[in-house]
Order: structure tokens, then C-alpha cells, then sequence
């Protein structure tokens, strides 16, 4: 298998870089209102990390698709999948075991899979949709860095998810508070967010939505543990 890693910038791919041991990486332009700030900060690490290389493709405008607070955009990891097939066959994208997507579960990607190998232009090789991380969450992610990865923790305050255009990160969108959640249950300090992360507008939403049973276990008693040590009322 020949290994291609669609790069964000934010913990799950990079982690899959270093897990995967290096493979190639592909960052795709999607001309989101986040994309600027996403290729800043990918000659940031490109900077810190001495062997990462990543070949930037432009020209795919998906973030004209882009609803709701999550910025979901319809098919987006079936069609860079697609794209991603000029490069490898197997194609890592960093979905982790608490993911609540439709398009980045297993299920999505094994039928990537067999969508792509079927309409393949034959022969060829095996195509493969493929994460390492089903049965992690992303703290655990965040703790097997910080146990092999070097400079892990100016690495893990550059990588950057946030959906805000702005350069960092917002702290009141729902990927800040994610890895926020992530960070304090590693014992890892917040003070690189824009906002208290802490006090972020959402966290009253997500209580609600964690109390109704609507997160799986493992990340409801993770991100409750957490607002309880933020003074939120559990």
C-alpha cells in the first residue's frame, strides 16, 4: 500500500502523521473562511517539525457548501478521498472513536472504499479509506504524543482547529472546545485560546446534549469531568 495522509493541521492528522510513520501529506485548499489561517500555520509546523513536507493543492472551492457552527460540508472526506487517490492508495484521514460525522465513521469509510476501488480504473491496486484511531479518543491521541513525540507540547499549541478566520485559535467554537476538553484532560494549559475557552458559549448546549445520552460514554464522562473542574453546575 502507498500511504497519503490528508493533512488540517489539527491533532488527529497530525498525530497520524507521526503514527503512520511519516507518510506523504496533502493539504486541499477548500477556500474556507479557516483556509488562510490553516496554511499559515502548516509552514509553522513544517518549521518545528524537521521532517514534515506538506504539498498544498488549490483550486477546490467546497467552502461554498459550508453550514452550521460545525462547518459541515456535504461528501467533503468522499471527494478529497477521490482526489487523494492520485497520490496512494491508502488513504489516511484522522478519524478518532467519538467522531460524530456522517462522512468520517467507519461505516462512511469502508463504503469510500469500495465506491473508489469499484470505479478505479483497472487493474489496480487495493484503495483503502483507512484511520488508526477508531478505538481512541482524542485525549488519548494527545497522550500517546506527549509520550513519543519530541517538542510534543509547542507542536500540539501550534496545530490549530478552529473554525474562526482568524490566525489561532477562537475558543468559542465547537473544535476549540473539543480539543480544550482534550488538553485539560491531559493536564495540558489552555492559555494559547482567544476566548476563556472555559467559559466558551457552547458548553451549556453540550451538557444538555450529553445529559440526553446523544455523545458516546467514553466522551460524555471525559467532557462532564472536565466542565465540573470548570465550575460548570454537572
Amino acid at each position: 500500500m502507498v500511504d497519503v495522509l490528508l493533512f488540517s493541521c489539527g491533532i488527529d492528522s497530525l498525530s497520524a502523521w507521526f503514527f503512520m510513520k511519516k507518510p506523504k501529506c496533502i493539504y486541499m485548499d477548500l477556500n474556507t473562511p479557516y483556509s488562510k489561517k490553516e496554511m499559515v500555520t502548516i509552514k509553522k509546523l513544517e518549521n518545528l517539525i524537521p521532517d514534515l513536507k506538506v504539498e498544498i493543492i488549490k483550486g477546490i472551492n467546497l467552502g461554498q457548501f459550508e453550514k452550521g457552527d460545525k462547518a459541515f460540508i456535504s461528501n467533503r472526506n468522499l471527494i478529497l478521498a477521490a482526489i487523494a487517490c492520485n497520490y496512494g492508495n491508502r488513504i489516511i484521514i484522522g478519524g478518532i472513536e467519538d467522531d460524530c460525522v456522517e462522512d468520517k465513521c467507519p461505516k462512511a469509510f469502508n463504503a469510500m472504499s469500495l465506491c473508489l476501488e469499484t470505479i478505479a480504473k483497472k487493474p489496480s491496486p487495493i484503495i483503502e479509506v483507512y484511520s488508526p484511531f477508531w478505538s481512541v479518543s482524542k485525549s488519548e491521541i494527545i497522550q500517546w504524543m506527549l509520550e513519543h513525540v519530541e517538542n510534543v507540547k509547542q507542536i500540539l499549541r501550534t496545530s490549530v482547529s478552529c473554525y474562526s478566520e482568524d490566525l489561532g485559535q477562537c475558543g468559542d467554537c465547537p473544535s476549540c472546545l473539543r480539543k480544550a476538553v482534550a488538553f485539560e484532560a491531559c493536564g495540558l494549559n489552555l492559555d494559547f485560546f482567544k476566548k476563556d475557552v472555559t467559559r466558551c458559549s457552547l458548553i451549556i448546549q453540550y451538557i444538555k446534549d450529553m445529559k440526553a445520552g446523544n455523545y458516546t460514554e467514553k466522551r460524555t464522562k471525559e467532557t462532564l469531568a472536565v466542565f465540573k473542574k470548570w465550575g460548570w453546575p454537572i
